[in-house]
């Protein structure tokens, strides 16, 4: 039986608040605590059925990471304070059950969209037997690239909430201040990565908002605790379709869970942004952001905030910047260090005047049989100012081909003449990227693994049948031609 809804969102972008609102119905029960189970199935067997020499391994994974999620997550969460104990309703008996439950329809060979449904529905069966509830739902953040995808999942409605982009930065930095928050490590970066984190979300939302029985929210539009814009929300879900009408104690409860006032701000500085960080934030988000009406209007009227930057004093080197998809070569990373792409994300190049073309070599490391299955295999990128619309369908800017029998990786030229800048300021100009490979493995999925000396030299880490990262070429050597 399938999930009544399933949640996905912006990481720090209200996803939880709006989950526990379905908590307010007596019949309902929206679990906000996370279970991270489709990014899990999706990097199990997105594309085809798990491999057998993988199974056993992906057993000790799942058990570890159930006891990690369900149980110490929400046990840490209560000790801070920012959980309350009834979300903590698995227990130590319950992780082996579910696991196996799971992993039965992971080796059965399902894979994909069958195997997201299937364990969503051993999800709506522990979910349903511990609460008793007939409206059953389930959140987790990353849900997202699930949705992009393959819509709903296996749920019968997907529902994703967006947030402005310096709200969300500023409560993952907020979210680091506690230096033992293990669970806070990936907001621990500089602004480069944290606009990619909304961005890559964001991109995500706008994929899956095109599949039927999906919706994305925004989430400022419900802090006012409107019940008109609650009861549209509750509409749509399909709450009342399940349960019946909710009674006016039950709508008064969720218009109290969500009143706040947003306090208006005297600047971005105010945020917590430093001058070049905002005007960053501002001009490489601005794709996105337009499609969710997060423009000059809304921060005006709801924050108090007037856009106006100055862009003079923001010097620019010639550079080729990760802002998603990627996993750095060295612990402490710096500016046109090598670093590894995974099947898709986005960069942000920084060029001065008068460079016209990024360059860089490529390094792979796709297995034998992947190569002898799949070449040639493409690595192509965008110019991702226009945003989502169109993207799809436009003409790469930058394109190589690893074909069968090549010994090294091509080299990557990317024609920034055909770019248009998010941000021109009088030292270069900053350009929004995105690239797509058309092939990506993970090495603890590979029955024969990679070639380890060669990847030693540049993943210190790597580690022969453990690596569960997820690569496609590395980008190294960079320069710029004019």
């Amino acid at each position: 039986m399938n999930l009544d809804l399933i949640i996905g969102g912006m990481p720090r972008g209200g996803t939880s608040a709006i989950a526990d609102l379905f908590n307010c119905s007596d019949n309902a029960y929206c679990y906000y605590g996370e279970t991270h189970w489709v990014p899990l199935m999706m990097e199990f067997a997105l594309h085809g059925p798990a491999p057998s020499t993988s199974l056993k391994q992906m057993s000790e994974i799942l058990l570890h990471e159930n006891k990690h999620v369900l149980i110490e997550m929400m046990r840490y969460a209560i000790k801070l304070g920012s959980a309350d104990e009834k979300i903590l309703i698995f227990d130590d008996a319950d992780i082996p059950v579910i696991s196996e439950q799971i992993m039965a329809f992971v080796a059965s060979g399902l894979y994909g969209a069958e195997l997201l449904k299937a364990v969503l529905g051993v999800m709506r069966q522990h979910l349903s037997d511990k609460t008793g509830k007939q409206f059953i739902g389930e959140k987790t953040p990353s849900n997202v690239f699930g949705f992009a995808k393959f819509g709903t999942v296996g749920a019968d409605r997907a529902l994703m909430i967006i947030r402005e982009p310096f709200s969300v930065i500023r409560s993952m930095r907020k979210r680091t201040e506690q230096s033992e928050d293990i669970y806070a490590n990936p907001f621990r970066e500089n602004i480069w990565p944290l606009i990619g984190h909304w961005i890559e979300y964001a991109d995500a939302m706008l994929t899956a908002d095109n599949f039927s029985n999906t919706k994305v929210v925004r989430y400022e539009d419900h802090l006012s605790g409107d019940i008109e814009n609650v009861m549209e929300l509750v509409n749509w879900s399909g709450l009342q379709d399940k349960t019946g009408p909710l009674s006016r104690i039950e709508q008064e409860k969720m218009a109290r869970h969500f009143k706040q006032t947003v306090p208006a701000q005297v600047s971005f500085e105010n945020l917590g942004f430093f001058s070049k960080e905002a005007a960053l934030v501002w001009y490489l988000t601005h794709a996105f952001r337009k499609d969710f009406d997060y423009q000059g209007d809304f921060f005006s009227s709801r924050l108090g905030l007037t856009p106006t930057f100055d862009t003079s004093s923001i010097s620019l080197e010639n550079a080729i910047i990760p802002l998603s998809g990627f996993i750095h070569t060295s612990l402490d990373p710096n500016t046109n260090d090598p670093f590894w792409l995974k099947e898709s994300g986005f960069l942000a190049i920084t060029a001065q005047k008068g460079f016209k073309q990024a360059n860089c070599q490529t390094f792979f490391t796709f297995p034998e049989r992947l190569r002898d299955e799949y070449c040639p295999i493409d690595l192509k990128f965008y110019d991702a100012y226009a945003g989502h619309s169109g993207l799809k369908d436009a003409n790469a800017i930058g394109h190589v081909q690893l074909n069968r029998n090549d010994s090294e990786g091509p080299q990557i030229a990317i024609d920034l003449r055909q770019c248009t800048p998010v941000l021109e300021t009088t030292d270069g100009d900053i350009f929004l990227i995105k690239y797509t490979s058309s092939l990506s493995f993970r090495p603890f999925l590979q029955p024969v693994q990679p070639d380890l000396e060669s990847v030693r030299n540049f993943i210190p880490e790597y580690s022969t049948g453990r690596d569960r990262q997820e690569y496609s070429f590395m980008m190294h050597s960079f320069s710029f031609t004019d």
